[in-house]
């Protein structure tokens, strides 16, 4: 994956016939940014006009894994209205993070990442087996063990989503 930065505007994804995207990386670091992330007919389209044509008809409406979440539109909105980022004023820990893929994804939406907080973020395996869950448990018996689907949810959905369903 490239490199984004803050200033990125627009992400163009092919999409399918009802305006959802691939899950990957790429479109949820695109909606932590709050960028417009539309389909490749507005790209066409504005190529063969000599201009940018509106957004709106042509953005993403969610992604495959969530359906129609809406969650490109409120991430975009909440830039454009200078709100504080998704995962401002969330203090995690993390573990498991091998690929570094949840700090990043935790740091854009400023979200405060240490070993002091409570809320573990446990990386990794989508499906526990339960004993690797007793051995989390054993070496953080302090700690609330939270699933990694937390954070992808709550990006996908663009809301913070209660973490109790989300417990190991």
């Amino acid at each position: 994956m490239r490199k984004f930065l803050p200033q990125l505007t627009h992400l163009v994804l092919e999409a399918d016939s009802n305006q959802l995207a691939k899950n990957d990386a790429k479109y949820r670091i695109a909606l932590l940014y709050g960028c417009y992330i539309v389909n490749q007919n507005w790209l066409k389209i504005s190529i063969e006009k000599g201009e940018m044509v509106p957004e709106e008809r042509f953005e993403i409406q969610g992604d495959m894994d969530h359906g129609r979440t809406g969650a490109p539109s409120k991430a975009r909105r909440n830039r454009e209205l200078k709100k504080q980022n998704l995962f401002f004023g969330i203090k995690v820990g993390l573990v498991n993070d091998t690929q570094d893929l949840y700090r990043k994804y935790i740091t854009v939406g400023r979200g405060e990442i240490g070993d002091e907080y409570d809320d573990l973020i446990v990386c990794g395996s989508t499906h526990f087996t339960d004993e690797e869950i007793a051995e989390l448990k054993n070496t953080y018996p302090t700690k609330y063990l939270i699933s990694h689907k937390w954070v992808d949810d709550c990006i996908c959905n663009y809301e913070i989503i209660k973490k109790d369903s989300y417990l190991l």
